[in-house]
């Protein structure tokens, strides 16, 4: 364990091993993304896809937990999605001004960061900023997603959450 967790920084209960569950989430975000597009919007590949977030969610918890350097992966998830925006918005047909799902991550990854490190009452502000921004930017997913984040994140000790 690291010198700054304690047992609000426990490690997370449950399988962190992300490799294949990113796989997984990838998977059912095409079934989501085929469903859309080339399907008609087909409501049961829709209702398949929504199993992507909150796996790609988990994923991101258990990767800022062990990260060693979180500032590099902050910028690798706002790399990633600077460069699937241009596939999000001509694939999905969205506005160049609503961002993808990577940055409502990103955005969920900088509350937890916030809520970790506890400078000038970021523990308050960083969520209600991360939560403001996606309302504020349209960001896929929405404050919906990005709460979900936070909520997954505060349930991370418990196995059964």
């Amino acid at each position: 364990m690291r010198e700054n967790e304690g047992t609000l920084h426990g490690a997370p209960a449950g399988n962190t091993a992300t490799g294949w569950l990113k796989i997984i989430a990838f998977v059912f975000m095409v079934i989501d993304h085929v469903g859309r597009e080339l399907c008609g919007n087909q409501h049961d590949m829709r209702v398949l896809g929504r199993i992507a977030l909150p796996i790609y969610a988990w994923c991101l918890i258990v990767g800022f937990h062990y990260t060693r350097d979180v500032k590099k992966y902050a910028l690798r998830l706002l790399l990633v999605a600077a460069v699937s925006q241009p596939f999000y918005v001509f694939a999905l047909r969205q506005p160049w001004t609503s961002p993808n799902i990577c940055m409502t991550l990103l955005l969920g990854f900088c509350a937890m960061w916030g809520i970790r490190e506890r400078k000038f009452g970021s523990e308050i502000w960083a969520p209600v900023a991360a939560v403001c921004l996606a309302t504020a930017l349209h960001a896929e997913g929405g404050w919906k997603a990005v709460l979900f984040i936070l909520l997954l994140y505060a349930s991370r000790e418990r196995r059964g959450a």
